[in-house]
């Protein structure tokens, strides 16, 4: 009972947390429903994330053939083949941040598979049987550890393949990649100077402006029908229960936190 609670009652925006002002009408309501309304409702979830797990492979066997067939494929095509795989994943049952994951994992896959994981990084020295050795290592993760391989920069990935891994022989854990991914987020916010970061030459200062930032950004991306970028930020908002964060990033506030790999 206690979590259809938390999970039914609004966030503050200041930092994220529980807004206490809705606690006892989200209880009235809760309690109003009845012990078998929310029963069904944990049983229907819990579900949901069985067959997701259980299917997950077949989720990222065709995102895999999207990617692998890529190849001098026009922009345009791409894009609305991407809109459509996303659409016939969901309409499956799986649930949005999961396809965000499967899409995320099946394109660090594929970029392996072409030797190179980031054009930008220093991988252009690796030869073919490291790229297929990483590649080995990658496909032996969960498909969520995949993902924040994905969502990782070119150095964390590094750090994760070559100090975590030990070249992929030894386990890692996703709590140890979350870390990792924690400090080495991919660059899309960079952080220069103050508190505050930059976005696309965008001036951060205050949490309002970030949080406007994000949602003239949401309302951009459903116009050009891709919701790549929100699907990330509900991951992460999903993945912050069970983030800790570093004493680097306690200077920034929870929704820079939250924000900095997107």
């Amino acid at each position: 009972m206690y979590d259809i609670v938390k999970q039914l009652t609004p966030k503050r925006k200041e930092d994220g947390g529980i807004d206490n002002r809705y606690t006892a009408e989200v209880k009235r309501l809760v309690e109003k429903a009845g012990h078998q309304v929310i029963k069904g409702l944990n049983e229907l979830e819990a579900k949901t994330n069985e067959l997701e797990a259980r299917f997950g492979y077949c989720g990222l066997g065709l995102c895999l053939a999207f990617f692998e067939t890529g190849e001098g494929r026009e922009d345009w095509i791409s894009k609305g083949l991407r809109s459509g795989l996303k659409l016939l994943l969901q309409e499956k049952g799986f649930k949005p941040s999961k396809v965000s994951m499967l899409l995320g994992a099946a394109e660090l896959q594929d970029r392996l598979r072409k030797e190179a994981l980031h054009g930008d990084c220093d991988f252009s020295d690796q030869t073919e049987e490291d790229s297929k050795r990483q590649l080995k290592w990658v496909r032996t993760l969960p498909i969520s550890s995949q993902y924040i391989l994905y969502r990782m920069s070119c150095e964390g990935y590094s750090k994760a393949y070559v100090q975590l891994s030990q070249w992929g022989e030894k386990e890692v854990s996703r709590r140890e990649l979350e870390d990792l991914l924690s400090r080495y987020p991919k660059d899309r916010f960079e952080r220069r100077g103050g508190r505050r970061g930059t976005c696309a030459g965008v001036s951060i200062e205050t949490d309002e402006q970030l949080i406007d930032l994000v949602q003239t950004k949401i309302s951009y991306y459903r116009q050009q029908g891709d919701d790549t970028f929100e699907n990330e930020l509900r991951g992460l908002l999903d993945m912050d229960r069970k983030l800790e964060v570093p004493e680097p990033l306690k200077e920034f506030s929870r929704y820079h936190q939250l924000l900095l790999p997107i």
